[in-house]
């Protein structure tokens, strides 16, 4: 019998899911172990940058009213290097040599470059050959940021410009939200672990390695509870488990045939269910729900479906729980490699190699056999999102394209 539940659209079921997903709390860690977490609140920085008026260049601080256009010869009275402090001003005649780093001195108002220079009669005199304006190769006190300037947003992905940062604004312990807890759960008498060889009808468990993975690079805390047979009981215990996590995630058995229970189980267990049912292609039959505070995805078990949906719906609730500024899929243009026929009613997710071409990004589509081509993701780098419609969207047509961010 056909499955004629209601469909919402994937913008609709992006827009329940975040909409409905919460935020988690906060913890403070080790700088070296922030990586790739979510800042849980904005850093401003304690000092001005640079924190005094220092040169570019290496070359010569000078008084720029001494030097006309034919040059002049300058008296050296003392070196400054990065780190060291000026003793001496700089007064009419007068120049130090300085280098990159280093603090202007009193009386200087711009740096001429060593290459715009040569030496003089004696070690102590230098010929500067050409004018140099005031201000020129001079970084000035807060120039960069002002102390008390916010540098990082809350909600901000910490990667390793991130961290430069927080070391450079005396943050050694980070506050970051807690990483969200996802159980995984892979259901059906058909699957057997990775390590063992499938005898008569029997597949081996992609989803839940996968999925494992996945939750992972998203910045999620994966507890991957193994596999649920359709037997009633043990299937149960499982839901029963994953059901204490922040996210639980169960793949397989969220479609509508006799022994797919996934659903009926949820709600005996006190999950509402949001919305069952998104009109795209791999992936309609995903599921979303609520018990408390657990968000619960019913994921379809062939596996290119259930990658589709973790990338369409869950990636962005694991950054929503965190605090994460933009948590929705960031979709960036492209034009299209080659004619796609397009479905009349749903939403095509297409793998596809991104490439660079002569007048910006090529989304390249990737050939595969279905929803259980594992193969054609592994060749790809991207999505293409293809509007429903009734005729076919020619080559070089703008098209909108989801990057992996798991690799």
């Amino acid at each position: 019998m056909p499955d004629e539940r209601p469909m919402i659209s994937w913008e609709q079921a992006v827009e329940t899911v975040l909409s409905r997903t919460g935020l988690l709390g906060t913890e403070k860690i080790p700088l070296a172990d922030a990586r790739n977490r979510i800042l849980a609140a904005a850093v401003r920085a304690d000092v001005d940058s640079p924190p005094f008026d220092r040169s570019a260049m290496d070359g010569y601080a000078v008084r720029s009213a001494d030097i006309g256009p034919a040059g002049a010869d300058l008296e050296i009275i003392e070196k400054i290097a990065a780190g060291s402090l000026p003793t001496l001003p700089i007064g009419p005649g007068q120049t130090a040599r300085i280098f990159t780093g280093a603090p202007i001195p009193e009386g200087a108002d711009a740096v001429q470059i060593q290459e715009r220079t040569e030496a003089g009669e004696s070690e102590r005199k230098v010929r500067i050959l050409e004018p140099v304006p005031p201000g020129e190769n001079i970084r000035r006190q807060g120039e960069e940021v002002r102390a008390g300037q916010v540098v990082l947003e809350k909600g901000s992905p910490i990667g390793a410009a991130e961290i430069g940062m927080l070391a450079w604004t005396g943050n050694d312990q980070v506050p970051v939200a807690r990483r969200p807890r996802v159980s995984i759960l892979s259901t059906g008498d058909e699957l057997v672990e990775p390590g063992i060889l499938p005898a008569g009808a029997q597949i081996r468990n992609s989803n839940g390695p996968m999925l494992t993975a996945l939750a992972a690079a998203a910045g999620g805390n994966p507890d991957y509870l193994g596999i649920a047979g359709d037997e009633p009981g043990p299937l149960r215990a499982l839901m029963a488990r994953g059901l204490s996590a922040d996210l639980f995630l169960v793949s397989g058995g969220v479609s509508v045939g006799q022994r797919d229970r996934v659903r009926p189980f949820l709600e005996e267990m006190g999950v509402a269910i949001e919305f069952h049912g998104v009109a795209i292609r791999p992936g309609k039959p995903a599921l979303f729900g609520r018990r408390g505070e657990t968000l619960v995805f019913g994921l379809p078990g062939n596996p290119v479906s259930c990658l589709v949906i973790f990338r369409c719906l869950v990636a962005p609730a694991i950054r929503k729980l965190q605090g994460h500024r933009q948590p929705s899929p960031l979709l960036i243009p492209a034009t299209l490699g080659r004619p796609v026929r397009r479905n009349r009613k749903r939403l095509l997710f297409l793998q596809a190699r991104l490439e660079p071409g002569p007048g910006g990004l090529v989304a390249e589509p990737v050939s595969t056999t279905g929803s259980a081509d594992l193969q054609s993701v592994v060749r790809s780098n991207a999505m293409i999102l293809i509007p429903a419609g009734a005729d076919t969207l020619p080559a070089g047509a703008a098209v909108m394209v989801l990057p992996d961010e798991s690799r």
